[in-house]
């Protein structure tokens, strides 16, 4: 049995049982923790989940193996973390986020994390921007977070995958499925490169369309940094953008992306005084780390000019 299995599936039995209501699921485990040791298998404080939730053993029972099942059915490893795991992100604790499931590297979650995100049908800049991004971040010792979505974020995850950049892939689907399907490919070779999946849907999860909000959410909450490549006017990386400025204070984009006139909301986002702004090589790493690592890198590459000399 892995680490928070137990727990997990305590949560997803309530969620089922309360109707896939979260806040009483949530509630009810919280009330059957405070009566019994949620480490142990449900059929072991079955007479406590009773009184608690007032469903009668067979209910119970019948609910907790069909979802144990769907667990037991992963024929490949993976992780189960939660609010009392050091690598959980900050910025999901007393969220409605209770556990999070993952293949792959998962210290991943405790390096610098960037989150590059664009197009559907990316442009050409976009791309070339894309590709300078993922090579600052691999001269920055970073990581990119993005998603299985067509366009920009496949093309950044490919590139990084084939550039050795460690990359965390946000999904919006239980781990065994890929959404898109045409994902597939990359998602699980990313899982075998020294990546990272990462989904907040447990197995016994059925994929819906609008999972798409919430995986933004949930990859707003585990970046570190936001890079808004490129976004039509009107699309839902705005409203990502402008969620991660109030929740983490600072978004970045290409100059060549906001001063583009076809660009009405990206000219509108760049008056945010929040806003930084691509406009040489080496801006985005700079942006991205912290002044102490910053000096420290130029003091070893003034070094290696006069070891040169």
């Amino acid at each position: 049995m892995r680490r928070n299995e137990n727990e997990a599936l305590l949560y997803e039995t309530l969620y089922a049982l309360s109707k896939k209501d979260e806040n009483k699921a949530f509630l009810m485990y919280n009330m059957v923790a405070l009566k019994a040791d949620i480490t142990r298998t449900l059929p072991e404080i079955m007479s406590q989940l009773i009184e608690v939730t007032g469903f009668d053993s067979y209910l119970i029972s019948e609910t907790y193996y069909r979802i144990r099942n769907s667990f037991s059915s992963y024929r490949f490893d993976f992780s189960i973390i939660s609010e009392t795991d050091p690598l959980w992100p900050k910025a999901l604790i007393n969220s409605d986020v209770h556990f999070l499931y993952l293949v792959g590297n998962k210290d991943l979650l405790s390096t610098n994390k960037v989150a590059l995100r664009g197009l559907r049908v990316p442009s050409d800049d976009g791309k070339n921007n894309a590709v300078n991004a993922v090579h600052e971040l691999l001269n920055a010792g970073a990581t990119l977070v993005t998603t299985l979505d067509v366009g920009l974020d496949h093309f950044s995850a490919s590139y990084a995958l084939s550039n050795g950049v460690p990359t965390i892939l946000v999904l919006s689907s239980p781990l065994h499925v890929a959404v898109p399907e045409s994902g597939k490919e990359l998602m699980v070779k990313i899982a075998n490169s020294n990546g990272l999946l990462v989904t907040q849907f447990a197995p016994s999860a059925k994929t819906e369309k609008w999972y798409a909000v919430l995986r933004n959410r949930l990859l707003s909450s585990i970046a570190d940094h936001f890079v808004l490549i490129e976004e039509k006017d009107g699309g839902p990386l705005f409203a990502q953008a402008e969620s991660f400025i109030e929740q983490k204070g600072k978004v970045i984009v290409y100059e060549s992306f906001i001063s583009n006139p076809i660009y009405t909301y990206a000219q509108r986002l760049s008056q945010n005084p929040k806003i930084t702004q691509l406009k040489r090589k080496g801006d985005l790493k700079r942006a991205i780390l912290p002044p102490k690592k910053r000096e420290k890198k130029k003091k070893d590459e003034d070094q290696l000019e006069l070891f040169d000399l």
